[in-house]
């Protein structure tokens, strides 16, 4: 929702709303994730699954204004790494949904 609104952002008010909204969405997994990986993770390697849950946020935001960068560099406009996003989430969202049982990990 917040992503597609960025996408569709014809005024500053909106691109500020999209983002505050996609802000928001980045917090639940910044503050439960790592609760999560306290309560799966294996003993072993609870080290490593605490530092790519904590830097999956910081290198998706640095990879994508990168690549939104490439985008405008090579005369595309900014909102075709928002659509990109856009269509290659669905099948990545319906695939996570499919391949795992969430009803383990949730009470």
């Amino acid at each position: 929702g917040s992503l597609a609104l960025l996408a569709l952002a014809w005024e500053r008010g909106l691109l500020y709303t999209s983002r505050i909204l996609i802000g928001m969405t980045q917090t639940v997994v910044a503050v439960y994730g790592p609760v999560w990986v306290d309560e799966f993770a294996p003993l072993e390697s609870a080290t490593l699954w605490m530092a790519l849950i904590q830097a999956a946020n910081v290198l998706g935001v640095t990879f994508g204004y990168a690549i939104a960068g490439g985008f405008i560099s090579a005369g595309l406009p900014w909102q075709f790494a928002v659509w990109l996003q856009l269509i290659l989430q669905g099948p990545v969202t319906l695939c996570t949904g499919l391949l795992v049982s969430w009803r383990k990990y949730i009470n």
